[in-house]
């Protein structure tokens, strides 16, 4: 899995004002550009973090897994425990 290009980022950003805009959800205190500053700036943790996530699954899941499949299940994860709250 590779980072964001500049292009994807902007897509993203733009995806999730309209997603705010769209739900009548205001940006208190933060700016569009510190917005974006925002989304470069997980996608750099993310890129910095995969290493490290990959590698604490246990076996077998290591091995049986593709990396896709294990950050598909990642995702998942983030998504029904933010259900949950």
């Amino acid at each position: 899995m590779t980072q964001l290009t500049d292009d994807k980022r902007k897509e993203l950003w733009a995806e999730f004002m309209s997603l705010v805009s769209s739900e009548r959800s205001e940006l208190a205190g933060i700016t569009k550009q510190e917005l974006k500053v925002v989304v470069d700036v997980i996608d750099n943790w993310i890129e910095a973090a995969i290493p490290s996530f990959l590698a604490a699954i246990p076996s077998p899941g290591n091995t049986a897994l593709t990396a896709k499949q294990k950050l598909y299940l990642f995702n998942a994860i983030v998504k029904k425990r933010w259900e949950v709250n």
